[in-house]
């Protein structure tokens, strides 16, 4: 019989937690992909099913993000297809061919510092929710670095967002007006 009560089969009881909770928090990350390798002024077509190239829902053009909810999946035709997301929609199949990583993505771990803002601002507000809107929990000012402590997040506003650290506050910002350091 088990002692609830050992100390041995309370840290198994623990590891055994904590690996849920990082598989958990494993399959809950975004994965975004940035359109490209398409010929000249071209745009991606989307596809309620595979192998149907006359039968395009949606055009994504050259540089967007999409988020990858699925795939890659092989098909009959011989092209392997990707489901995305992007417009607050489910978009339907993509080429797998014309998906690249994103360039410029700042993922959990990175130092940022605030860029390109217009002239005359001097910082950034940082938001308690990835809405970037209501009252500014900090500034986030010129000169200074942050660490950023999430990937991106596109919102509804559709622009993206990443969660930082500056100083002891945590905050929201978007990542138009943020680079690397």
């Amino acid at each position: 019989m088990f002692n609830l009560r050992s100390s041995s089969f309370s840290g198994v009881w623990l590891v055994l937690v904590l690996v849920m909770l990082m598989a958990t928090l494993a399959q809950a990350q975004y994965n975004f992909q940035e359109v490209c390798n398409l010929s000249g002024d071209s745009w991606l077509p989307t596809f309620p099913t595979m192998c149907a190239p006359n039968n395009f829902t949606l055009l994504i053009p050259q540089s967007s993000r999409v988020q990858v909810i699925g795939g890659p999946y092989p098909s009959a035709c011989g092209i392997s297809y990707f489901s995305v997301y992007t417009f607050d929609m489910q978009a339907g199949f993509v080429d797998a061919r014309n998906l690249c990583n994103i360039k410029s993505v700042f993922r959990g771990g990175d130092r940022v510092t605030p860029c390109k803002l217009p002239p005359g601002i001097n910082g950034l507000s940082m938001y308690p929710t990835p809405i970037l809107s209501g009252k500014a929990v900090a500034s986030f000012p010129l000169g200074t670095s942050a660490l950023v402590v999430s990937d991106p997040v596109y919102t509804a506003q559709r622009v993206y967002v990443s969660k930082v650290l500056y100083g002891s506050m945590i905050g929201y910002v978007q990542t138009d007006y943020v680079c690397l350091q």
